[in-house]
């Protein structure tokens, strides 16, 4: 009998905005390439892993950021021993309004492209801290955590840009 992959799995979800934080094991496999409606923007906080986007092969590693955009094909692969950590935030346009309304829709738009970075050793803390935020917040259930979500969302999406 195979063992299956340790998954530790967290998911929030606000409206269509949804915040993941998954840790899995060396037996996790993505099966299939697939594809969504919305955006998504992934941070691998540890180990290490190879993504494919729309006929792209990245490899990444802690501290790597993508943002997908809606409708493109991607899959993840993680080689190695497999053990990893990282964020999920899915999102729509309509979560980037406020930014838009500030920067102007031409620099969002610019920024809803595929995009791969590496995050600088000396930022991982800032922006894991803004993604642990965002956990926490979307967690609680008090009258200010969907504004603080938010904010936390739009905080992380400008330091981007």
């Amino acid at each position: 009998m195979r063992k299956r992959g340790y998954r530790k799995m967290l998911v929030i979800e606000t409206d269509k905005f949804r915040v993941t934080k998954e840790k899995r094991d060396q037996n996790y496999k993505m099966k299939v390439s697939h594809f969504h409606p919305y955006h998504e923007l992934y941070y691998l906080n540890s180990g290490t892993c190879n993504m494919f986007v729309d006929h792209n092969i990245y490899k990444l590693h802690e501290g790597s950021l993508v943002l997908v955009p809606a409708g493109e094909i991607h899959k993840t692969n993680y080689p190695e021993n497999g053990r990893h950590e990282r964020y999920c935030i899915n999102f729509t346009d309509r979560d980037l309004d406020w930014i838009s309304e500030v920067t102007g829709n031409e620099l969002i738009q610019e920024n809803l492209q595929t995009t791969v970075l590496s995050i600088p050793d000396r930022r991982r803390d800032y922006v894991s801290g803004i993604l642990e935020r965002l956990i926490y917040e979307s967690e609680a259930k008090d009258p200010v955590s969907h504004g603080f979500t938010r904010l936390f969302f739009q905080e992380l999406f400008l330091y981007l840009i």
